[in-house]
């Protein structure tokens, strides 16, 4: 075996890596320059510019395109934290694709399990390398000061995950697969389907989640709500407040599983995930969860709004467990809720990473332990109900993935 992968990662392979990490790593760079250029140092993107000039705020922008912990002091000197939108992860895992897609043909001779080795060697030269380009942003002005842990962790892991998309998307890679077949290939699919299963609903939640709350904050911030735009001009904190959409997703979700946040401090309106007048008519002992929001909202918003997301997150589990129990047709109604029923684990488990990578002082700050439980438990209990509704529909006219589990 040892001679196998000596043999495989040849220098067209290793050559391939590096290229792709350099590549990728240079096209954060350059996004980062379009970031310094075009928000102000009074924005929440670009406040990491604060005193220096657009070249060394290009190389303070690559730590934020990774969501790494950015201020030392916090934006409002309330510790660690992090300040650019979620969504800009895509910018690296799109850099890194790209660029592997075009070095595939490179590595197309190696074996599943070499081309994931590949893959994770790509991650952490893009890792070394983002953690390079944060040297030259310094630190210190502004209270700037990247955590260097964070930055080569997640260079590694969008790195890894940018090359997989790339790899997976190339023509190399169809006979690659049609050429991997056996039991275990089998079990692996058919486990799989049934995370897939689970998790395409969830993802259907999330996006409506993210519409709903983006509709949301785009009408408070026109209205300037609680001084949600601060320093910005109104257009700006258009612009930015939609520009964190996926954090708007993941919070408006955990709003309608009924998750437990924590209290804004000193970032008031603009620290909630709903943002309203008055803070404090929500906040109650420090933490609060949806029903805080009765007495700062009018009935005709909170209570229909309320019953939408809540409404969303019963349906997406019932659903969920509905699909994962008729992947496995056959059986007594209890192996149906028991299938169902995984609709929970596999929901907290996504939910808290990517609540956990989403999560800054900005719009809500859920505690983690709230979030893994509320959607353990809802997820589990709606799961199995949907597992029962599946069994009692009737057999499923072709069964799903082949293999067991």
């Amino acid at each position: 075996m040892v001679g196998q992968v000596a043999a495989s990662l040849t220098l067209p392979g290793v050559a391939a890596a590096g290229i792709t990490a350099a590549v990728g790593a240079l096209a954060v760079l350059a996004f980062g320059f379009v970031l310094a250029l075009a928000f102000p140092d009074q924005s929440l993107i670009g406040a990491v510019g604060n005193g220096v000039g657009t070249v060394t705020e290009a190389f303070r922008q690559v730590p934020q395109l990774l969501s790494a912990d950015v201020f030392s002091g916090g934006l409002f000197g309330t510790g660690p934290t992090r300040a650019a939108p979620f969504l800009l992860v895509a910018v690296p895992i799109a850099a890194c694709a790209l660029a592997a897609r075009a070095q595939a043909a490179r590595v197309a001779e190696l074996a599943l399990l070499l081309r994931l080795a590949w893959a994770a060697g790509v991650g952490v030269l893009f890792g070394i390398l983002c953690l390079i380009l944060s040297l030259f942003g310094g630190g210190g002005e502004g209270g700037v000061d990247p955590a260097l842990g964070d930055v080569f962790g997640l260079g590694l892991v969008w790195g890894t995950i940018g090359a997989l998309v790339g790899l997976a998307r190339s023509p190399a890679a169809e006979g690659a697969r049609a050429a991997v077949t056996g039991p275990r290939t089998e079990r692996l699919q058919g486990a799989l389907g049934l995370v897939g299963a689970a998790l395409r609903p969830l993802a259907a939640v999330l996006v409506l989640c993210a519409l709903i709350g983006l509709w949301a904050w785009l009408v408070q911030t026109a209205r300037d709500v609680g001084n949600v735009q601060g320093s910005r001009s109104e257009a700006l904190a258009l612009v930015e407040n939609g520009l964190y959409l996926a954090e708007h997703g993941v919070h408006f979700s955990e709003l309608g599983a009924l998750t437990q946040f924590g209290g804004p401090g000193a970032l008031g309106t603009l620290g909630m995930p709903f943002p309203v007048e008055d803070p404090g008519e929500v906040v109650s002992g420090g933490d609060f969860r949806a029903f805080g929001y009765r007495d700062a909202l009018p009935a005709y918003v909170f209570v229909p709004g309320l019953i939408l997301l809540f409404a969303l997150q019963v349906l997406g589990a019932l659903y969920a467990g509905f699909a994962v129990s008729r992947r496995r047709p056959g059986g007594t109604i209890g192996r149906a809720a028991a299938y169902g029923a995984l609709v929970g684990p596999i929901w907290a488990v996504t939910v808290a990473i990517l609540s956990a990578l989403a999560s800054k002082q900005l719009y809500g700050d859920p505690s983690g332990d709230s979030v893994f439980v509320t959607f353990l438990l809802g997820g589990a209990a709606l799961g199995a109900l949907g597992g029962v509704l599946a069994a009692r529909s009737g057999p499923q006219p072709q069964a799903a993935a082949p293999g067991g589990v």
